[in-house]
């Protein structure tokens, strides 16, 4: 690695870099063949905390400047330090560190919020032109209501029990009728994120295309909660009910006293993941149980197995209204996008076997997170809702 590259890089990464350094940068990158190690310092700067913003000035310094390098059609494959590390074969390090690039300009801008802060109020992508559908919100005895079309405000009553919804927010008091207590399902629907706070004080938010059943008084010798899909789980202390999360149609529970734990359970992904951030939580599929520690994640698939050191600012990106795509291959990629943008993705010649690095706003408009992804020499076109990958 040149001195020169390195220098630069640490000054983009620091936010120090003017725009006559950006220039340099660029140009930098577009020499041929490029820098073979390029792409391997970038990622390593990926890999750490952001403290400082890339200045305006900076920004369009290399928005202005980056067209002309992801117009070049001869991209040489990587001799050496290659970014995509499973590939079959590997794209041009200039190409990668575009997009890496390219993924900071729409991500950097903002101040990364710790992972414990909740988004204040539900969030949404920009849609797909024709993605309608809504939070909706079903009571014990079959009502339905569409919470996105509610005011904020409205209240629910059941059996004694009450339900506010306020910016976006689902709120129960906690009061009511144990002896009629009744379930309620929260379903949310591609492309949108929804937060509830539980009787218990238990806060809860969902990803998109999850869903929720709970009760509206919890009862009994425990606390007790079924999901489908994605949720993140901070879960009020009370050592006398334990809280359990069913993974719904899966052979997994999880059970906790009070701790802050991610659970990805998609139907559509290999197996289930459950995240710890604080406390200690027992992951249990059949006749397997295994207690992990804060920083680990048990992944359920034929068994358990635990990843000891996970990676946390991965798992929780989607709280933080971030894509991040650290390593991930292009079928991982088009998974999350066709929850988020309520697409259906088409391979026209099987699956290009790429991996990729950097973060995108999940505020982005599809159009504009496929411009980043495009670095790659992989191509797309839209047909109504449906997503055609082209190599």
């Amino acid at each position: 690695m040149s001195p020169k590259y390195k220098n630069l890089f640490d000054r983009l990464l620091q936010g120090k870099l003017s725009p006559e350094e950006a220039d340099e940068l660029i140009a930098l990158l577009g020499t041929d063949p490029p820098d073979p190690q390029a792409a391997a310092l970038l990622e390593q700067h990926f890999r750490k905390s952001f403290s400082q913003v890339v200045s305006p000035e900076t920004t369009a310094s290399l928005e202005a400047r980056l067209p002309a390098i992801l117009s070049q059609k001869s991209l040489k494959p990587a001799v050496r330090t290659p970014l995509y590390k499973k590939a079959r074969f590997y794209y041009s390090s200039a190409a990668a560190v575009i997009l890496c690039i390219i993924g900071t300009w729409f991500w950097m801008n903002r101040r990364e919020p710790s992972l414990a802060t909740p988004f204040p109020q539900a969030r949404t992508n920009k849609p797909v032109a024709g993605s309608g559908k809504n939070i909706v919100l079903t009571l014990d005895n079959g009502q339905t209501l569409a919470l996105d079309s509610t005011p904020n405000g409205f209240i629910v009553r059941q059996n004694g029990a009450t339900a506010m919804l306020g910016n976006g927010n689902l709120t129960y008091n906690g009061e009511g009728s144990a002896a009629n207590a009744g379930y309620n399902t929260l379903t949310i629907p591609k492309g949108k994120q929804f937060q509830v706070l539980l009787p218990d004080g238990t806060r809860v938010w969902l990803n998109a295309a999850s869903s929720m059943r709970y009760p509206t008084v919890f009862t009994g010798g425990e606390r007790r909660v079924e999901i489908t899909g994605e949720a993140y789980f901070e879960v009020a202390k009370d050592p006398s009910l334990p809280f359990r999360v069913k993974v719904q149609d899966k052979p997994a529970e999880i059970e906790v006293l009070g701790t802050h734990f991610n659970i990805n359970a998609y139907s559509n992904e290999a197996g289930i993941n459950t995240t710890l951030l604080e406390g200690s939580v027992k992951v249990s599929a059949g006749v397997n149980q295994v207690v992990i520690k804060p920083g680990q994640q048990a992944r359920v698939t034929s068994g358990i197995k635990v990843v000891k050191k996970a990676n946390l600012q991965k798992v929780m990106a989607w709280k933080e209204g971030v894509f991040n795509f650290q390593d991930e291959s292009l079928q991982d990629v088009m998974r999350q996008l066709e929850r988020w943008y309520d697409i259906e993705v088409v391979y026209e010649k099987g699956i290009p076997p790429v991996e990729f690095v950097g973060k995108m706003g999940r505020d982005l408009s599809l159009p504009d997170v496929l411009r980043g992804l495009e670095a790659s020499e992989v191509h797309f076109s839209m047909q109504g809702r449906k997503l055609i990958v082209k190599p």
